[in-house]
């Protein structure tokens, strides 16, 4: 047998020991710390060895110290080397050794002239009794009684820090390895033994998948505590396996495989345990589970976790497992559900899924996993209940913002969030082009319009979160709804622009008292609030700009904006030289606002205007000044607006025959402006003018605001006794106006709200043998009345002259913009022009294929193009 040997201890006395130590301190030598002996017994060799490099030979005899020789010690061996340069002979004897006081020389460690020296030295320990085999034998009987004693919960044979020495011994001497393989062998033993064998009976007993969860789970506690303390005994094993045998595992990964391989990969556990999890979950989504203890639950699934088995084996039978359920409980509810309860349930099925991943412990990868596999079974593959055209319809008309949310919040979840936009457009577009034709309620089209917009924005904004593709089907509904009618014919399409610009000027005229804040009865803003009034918008300083804010919007879907400007210049005409307007910064608002939607162009005779009636005031205030420098005041207080025929609208003339007391301050008034303007005319409109009378009537006295025409009416009645009248004939003769406009005036007089005069017989008709006379049972308590203009609405003739002036200007702008772009290509095909002039035009009107062509057929006709094929030639 191998017996390892080391150097004895210095057991000298202590004045020799004394002296080695002064020697130590001065020689160059190294002394390795391997404990108090072998420190000193290395630094007595040292010196020895120093001494025979100096007589030219090295010592190899090992000395042994019976003295600590023992049976139990473990065994030394590998001792340390620290190699010098070795020195030379002649280098040596050539080099001056400095002497101590006591004559003993002294060794230096700087020898500059000494050459190369070689030192080693070695660890030494006592010698061992036992080899290497033999005391691992031991050492390991000794360790397994321990490990046997502490898995029984038994008094312990042996000291553990013992077990612990030895084992650090054992892989001092290279021996780990060995000591490692009977460890792997006992683990393998007692696993089987303690842990797999009574699971296996149990199982065999008709023990349930469920109860085998917590059989498993219990046999992995104890497993996992007892690896706790083999982790302890092995300590120092482990970490030199690490630096020296990095192909065996540590103990802790050692127990686990012992573990997984021997209790549940070789034995049917593993599935009826994983099976037995998705029946609880199965009987918990089914509400019928019974409380279990979760906490050993996660500890079952922490337990797949550190086996490497939760992903490979129980999440893919999870998941498997978990699609049946869901297929099973998608197609039971779409069988009977409708979208509203459909949605919620998938909502809180959705819900439940998370919460249940948490409360199991499962992990964030098959959450996901399982909510991917929900979406797909209860949304991707049921998207017809989510399109469902009547279903959306439904809960659009309850304004059912709930449920409008949760289904788009569904259906974003898997990107199908646009498959809305079907049924939502066709929902927006059934009930737009339903307001627009009803001829029934035409005067509430416009507040029955934005009232739609108003909450189909709220919806898209509150329910959609705005979503890109939802807003364009919004957009695209309503360019839809107000351009419908202009597919049949022009007098159609101007209706709703009609409309639009009567809308606005009830706004501009009424004030606040117009503005419908609440929005009237209608239907469209039934569940609006007012707080919800202005979304999506920037709310503006005056109720008055809210309001026409709301009706700009339904005005750029409109496409006939040429249309909408002929109305409007007509209405603002109205209100300007009648003073009828009640927001001044109202209509600068419009001004800008349509300036910035339809271009300068659109809004250049619409500036115009007022600036016409900025210079006729002007105008206005130096006549009057002139008048006052000549001495000269007229009865009337007169004011004139002079106004260019190019930016207003065309009135006809009406031949009326005005008193003396207003004819001759107009006289004046025209010989004033020729003499200041040469060479122009002036084209009276009386039918335009407004006057105000102070009428001294049997009830007291009254100021009244009305017509030209019907105050050269009731002028007529100075000169007529109270107890008599003028018939329609003797009225027309005075008056000479024509019976239309003369029928139109007695109505407003006679048989209106304020009934200045009376009628015989009494009727709303007028005719032409009807008397009238003053009224002296007139009793309206105000002081200052105003008596409606029943002139101020247009005629059927004035709409019909309306049309053709602007389908005579929307050919004039097409042949312009022709004209433009041939200027511009020289030569183009047919194709490219129309795009080309639909291109340039589309913000302010709405074209027809046809009208362009037509268009181009007249500048062929005129020699301004040429044909060539399919293009065209530009002719200078």
């Amino acid at each position: 047998m191998q017996k390892l040997k080391g150097p004895p201890l210095d057991n000298r006395d202590g004045s020799h020991r004394k002296r080695k130590r002064s020697r130590a301190r001065d020689s160059t030598s190294v002394s390795p710390s391997r404990g108090t002996e072998a420190r000193q017994g290395s630094i007595a060799d040292l010196l020895r060895s120093q001494k025979a490099h100096r007589r030219g030979y090295t010592p190899n005899k090992r000395l042994k110290d019976t003295s600590h020789e023992s049976s139990s010690s473990p065994p030394q061996h590998n001792s340390t080397e620290y190699s010098f340069f070795n020195m030379s002979e002649s280098a040596l004897t050539s080099s001056k050794r400095p002497v101590d006081r006591g004559g003993v020389p002294q060794v230096h460690s700087f020898q500059p002239h000494a050459g190369a020296k070689r030192m080693v030295v070695r660890t030494l320990g006592a010698e061992c009794a036992l080899g290497l085999d033999d005391y691992l034998e031991q050492t390991w009987a000794r360790t397994d009684a321990t490990l046997a004693a502490l898995c029984t919960e038994e008094s312990i044979p042996y000291s553990v820090e013992d077990i612990y020495r030895g084992i650090e011994s054992i892989c001092k001497q290279n021996a780990a390895a060995k000591m490692f393989r009977k460890l792997e062998a006992r683990c393998h033993r007692h696993v089987k033994a303690t842990l797999r064998d009574p699971l296996m009976a149990n199982a065999a007993s008709g023990l349930s998948d469920l109860d085998i969860v917590f059989a498993v789970r219990a046999a992995w506690l104890q497993w996992s505590e007892q690896t706790m303390v083999l982790r302890s005994i092995f300590f120092f094993m482990d970490k030199f396996l690490l630096l020296t045998q990095t192909e065996l595992p540590p103990v802790s990964e050692m127990a686990l495989a012992q573990f997984r391989m021997h209790v549940l990969l070789d034995t049917p556990l593993k599935d009826r345990a994983i099976q037995g999890v998705c029946d609880l979950i199965d009987l918990d989504r089914k509400g019928s589970a019974q409380s279990i203890d979760l906490e050993a639950f996660g500890d079952f699934i922490e337990m797949l976790h550190s086996l490497s088995l939760y992903q490979p084996d129980f999440e893919a039978a999870f998941l498997g497992h978990s699609q049946s359920y869901f297929d099973n409980w998608t197609t039971e509810m779409a069988r009977s559900a409708k979208l509203p309860s459909y949605a919620a349930s998938c909502e809180l099925l959705l819900n439940q899924e998370v919460e249940r991943c948490e409360r199991y412990h499962l992990s964030s990868t098959t959450r996901d996993n399982l909510i991917g596999i929900v979406e797909d079974f209860a949304i991707t593959r049921k998207l017809d209940i989510f399109e469902n055209e009547d279903a959306i319809a439904t809960l659009l008309d309850r304004h059912d913002k709930e449920c409008l949310s949760r289904t788009f919040s569904l259906l974003n979840r898997v990107g199908m969030a646009h498959r809305l936009k079907k049924p939502w457009k066709a929902y927006i577009q059934a009930k737009g082009v339903a307001i627009v034709g009803d001829d029934h309620r035409e005067s509430e089209m416009i507040v029955r319009l934005i009232g739609l917009k108003i909450r189909m924005e709220i919806i898209c904004s509150v329910c959609f979160n705005k979503d890109e593709a939802l807003v364009s089907g919004l957009r695209e509904s309503f360019e839809h709804i107000m351009n419908e009618k202009s597919k049949s014919s022009s007098r159609t399409r101007s209706r709703v622009g009609e409309l639009i610009a009567k809308y606005i000027d009830s706004l501009l005229r009424g004030g606040s008292q117009t503005i419908p804040l609440k929005f009237g009865n209608t239907e469209s803003y039934r569940n609006i609030d007012d707080n919800e009034l202005m979304t999506g918008r920037s709310m503006e300083d005056s109720p008055i700009k809210n309001s026409l804010t709301l009706a700009l919007d339904i005005f750029r879907s409109f496409q006939g904006k040429d249309f909408f400007e002929s109305f409007y210049r007509n209405d603002l005409a109205r209100r300007l030289l009648l003073q009828r307007s009640t927001s001044e910064e109202g209509e600068i608002f419009m001004v800008t606002k349509l300036k910035a939607d339809c271009g300068e162009a659109f809004t250049t005779e619409i500036e115009k205007m007022y600036e016409d009636i900025a210079k006729a005031k002007e105008e206005m205030s130096n006549y009057k000044a002139a008048r006052l420098e000549h001495g000269k005041k007229d009865a009337l207080d007169l004011n004139v607006y002079v106004l260019s025929s190019s930016a207003w609208p065309s009135y006809p003339d009406i031949s009326v025959k005005l008193p003396p007391e207003v004819e001759d301050p107009i006289k004046h008034y025209d010989t004033y402006y020729k003499s200041k303007r040469a060479g122009r005319m002036l084209s009276w409109k009386h039918s335009l003018a407004q006057c105000v009378l102070k009428a001294n009537l049997a009830k007291g006295e009254k100021e009244i605001t009305l017509s030209a025409f019907q105050a050269i009416v009731l002028l007529l009645f100075n000169d007529v006794p109270a107890a008599h009248g003028l018939s329609f004939t003797q009225i027309q003769t005075a008056t000479e106006l024509p019976s239309e406009e003369l029928i139109r005036t007695l109505q407003s007089l006679a048989c209106a709200k304020y009934r200045i005069l009376s009628k015989t017989p009494r009727g709303r008709d007028i005719n032409n043998k009807d008397v009238f006379m003053i009224n002296e049972d007139f009793n309206e308590p105000k002081y200052r009345i105003r008596i409606n203009q029943i002139q101020l609405k247009e005629t059927n003739q004035e709409k019909e002259t309306i049309h053709e002036r602007v389908e005579e200007n929307r050919n004039a702008e097409i042949q312009s913009a022709i004209m433009r772009i041939m200027k511009r290509q020289k030569t183009i095909v047919h194709n490219d022009l129309v795009s080309e002039v639909f291109t340039e035009l589309e913000k302010r009107s709405s074209l027809d294929a046809k009208e362009v062509k037509h268009n181009i057929e007249k500048l062929v006709e005129k020699d301004y193009l040429e044909r060539d094929g399919d293009s065209y030639v530009y002719v200078k």
